[in-house]
């Protein structure tokens, strides 16, 4: 599979120092223009400020691209559908433009030996699995991926407590970085209990560095935190959106792939914005914890 390394980042992995990937799943398919392009800019900053390197993954003209430039960042923010792990072939076959979803960056990242994936939110198990069978591909790439991802919580679309049990079943190790539930992205903390629960990304570096150690087969080292409770969306108000979403995907016949996309984008222009601000804060929280956990792992 061709892979594009920017210089600075296969520099920067070459000499030891810390890397932080990044997806581009919602930067195209699920934030509106422009302000997609402006959360992905921020994020990276603020990798920055914790002291290591972003290096945001995407397709370009079918050439996996890891450590993306500000014009790359343009060509995914402006309209480009996400891929997958499953079907990046597809997009790489076909010279296709395009952002790359959570499970797909974390198998990309460990490929290229980058330690540390920062992700706004995953997907899981969907809230109507029972009927639909629907599990987002997220879930066994992080089964297969060596790599620690730092996330938000999974998406406010999903089962918590259904995806925390996938995610047992698959091996993933799952921490809750100062915080005992599983939150639902910019919704905050859940019911669900998480396993573990570390003090900060000290800890969080520790395990990951012992789960390799263990040599366990596959397998990621999950980070989860949350958004600030004063950006948090409350969550009767975000339901009775989401029913209006989901209701609207099946007039539409919107499903498979698509449907969280849509979902995802339906809420933010329904909130008047309230999601995408929260959203916001959310993502700086993730970038702050994946650059200190980079930090962590690279001075150990």
């Amino acid at each position: 599979m061709p892979i594009d390394v920017a210089d600075p980042v296969r520099e920067a992995l070459a000499a030891g120092r810390p890397v932080v990937a990044l997806d581009s799943g919602l930067l195209s398919g699920g934030l509106p223009r422009p302000r997609n392009r402006v959360l992905a800019e921020e994020a990276e900053a603020a990798v920055h400020e914790a002291g290591a390197l972003p290096a945001t993954i995407g397709v370009l003209a079918g050439r996996l691209t890891v450590g993306l430039d500000r014009v790359g960042l343009a060509r995914i923010a402006d309209g480009a559908e996400a891929f997958s792990a499953r079907d990046l072939p597809v997009a790489i076959a076909s010279g296709h433009d395009g952002g790359v979803t959570v499970g797909g960056a974390a198998l990309v990242a460990a490929r290229v030996g980058i330690g540390v994936v920062a992700a706004a939110a995953i997907g899981g198990v969907r809230r109507d699995a029972r009927d639909s069978y629907d599990e987002s591909s997220d879930l066994s790439s992080l089964a297969r991926a060596r790599t620690t991802v730092v996330c938000g919580g999974v998406l406010p679309t999903m089962d918590p407590g259904l995806t925390l049990e996938r995610l047992e079943t698959l091996n993933v190790t799952t921490l809750g970085v100062g915080i005992g539930r599983l939150p639902s992205a910019y919704l905050g903390p859940t019911e669900a209990l998480l396993p573990r629960e570390v003090a900060d990304a000290n800890a969080v570096a520790r395990v990951a560095a012992a789960r390799e150690e263990l040599a366990l087969p596959g397998g990621a080292t999950l980070a989860v935190v949350t958004v600030p409770a004063d950006e948090a969306v409350p969550g009767r108000f975000h339901d009775r959106l989401l029913r209006t979403a989901v209701a609207s995907a099946a007039r539409k016949e919107i499903s498979g792939p698509a449907l969280t996309p849509f979902l995802v984008r339906t809420l933010h222009q329904a909130s008047q914005g309230r999601s995408l601000q929260a959203h916001a804060a959310l993502s700086r929280e993730v970038a702050v914890c994946a650059g200190e956990t980079a930090v962590a792992l690279a001075s150990s």
